[in-house]
């Protein structure tokens, strides 16, 4: 995944980024459902741009629009954990409790259970685990800021 952010802070090796949010809900301030959305809901409001921790791999300097990468494959085995397992899980709890479960008619309820409790639990495992080895780097430099230039 890519993005373009600006440079705020440098330290070391690691630099702090601002960018602009990219994802679907990017256009909600102008959504009539402002305050309403499900998303909004579940996990409150949303700003539009995001302060990223990133590994300088070029040697950026405060003011600097960096190109940002990082890795789709994280992101997608971590989206599919999320959405695919509870519906594994949901799955054989059916099988396994369907004949004990079944006359009493809370068959359903526990399903549902299952599936809520694996997606909100994997969700927050998910969660952690991205925060701690998900790694963005700063992988160029598009425009270098004016102070820079002027100190050279």
């Amino acid at each position: 995944m890519k993005a373009v952010g600006i440079v705020t802070k440098t330290e070391n090796n690691s630099a702090i980024v601002v960018s602009e949010r990219s994802s679907a809900c990017s256009s909600c301030h102008n959504c009539e459902a402002k305050g309403a959305c499900h998303a909004e809901i579940v996990f409150g409001e949303q700003t539009q741009s995001v302060e990223v921790s990133v590994k300088n791999t070029v040697g950026a300097k405060c003011g600097d629009k960096v190109e940002l990468e990082s890795s789709t494959l994280g992101t997608l085995a971590a989206a599919f954990s999320v959405f695919v397992v509870p519906v594994v899980l949901t799955l054989m709890s059916y099988f396994l409790l369907k004949d004990s479960l079944e006359q009493s008619n809370l068959l359903p309820i526990v399903l549902i259970a299952v599936f809520c409790i694996g997606f909100f639990v994997l969700g927050k495992i998910i969660n952690q685990v991205i925060k701690k080895k998900h790694t963005i780097y700063i992988v160029g430099i598009l425009e270098e800021s004016k102070e820079n230039l002027e100190a050279e």
